[in-house]
């Protein structure tokens, strides 16, 4: 019994000396892992969405956090371009059940794309470009996630 003890002893010291390296560990894995993800050239179906991508992310990503409603304005009509090519190479591959969805996908994205614009083209509601960006994003990664692979 007084051996078993012991060895408890020394466990409980063992486990506080390792901790730090086991937390470093995981914390290095994390972070390796999230600059994998966000330094990844992320594939996608057509030229189009890339191109729509391309086009929102600094938007998102820079202009949306500093709340610079002035430059998501500037950029509407280029997203709008970019809509309009994404909405003509229509539904590509995709038949059946997928294809309806694919449409419903595709008419959610439009309607976020319009609303967009048109916040853009008010004056004052630095809130409403914001959000309606917001909107385009979140319809975006719904319109990429139905899309059938290449």
């Amino acid at each position: 019994i007084r051996r078993q003890r012991q060895m408890c002893i020394r466990d409980s010291f063992f486990i506080p000396r390792q901790l730090p390296l086991v937390l470093i560990t995981i914390a290095s894995l994390a972070v390796t892992t999230t600059a994998g993800i966000a330094t990844e050239d992320q594939q996608f179906p057509t030229p189009e969405l890339k191109a729509f991508h391309d086009a929102m992310h600094p938007l998102v990503h820079e202009a949306a956090p500093a709340k610079d409603a002035g430059r998501i304005r500037a950029a509407a009509p280029d997203l709008d371009a970019k809509r309009s090519a994404i909405l003509r190479s229509g539904t590509g591959s995709a038949t059946g059940k997928a294809k309806l969805e694919l449409v419903k996908l595709l008419e959610a994205f439009n309607s976020s794309v319009t609303k967009l614009v048109q916040a853009s083209k008010a004056t004052g509601n630095d809130e409403a470009v914001l959000t309606a960006l917001d909107d385009v994003h979140t319809a975006f990664g719904a319109l990429v996630a139905g899309c059938p692979p290449k």
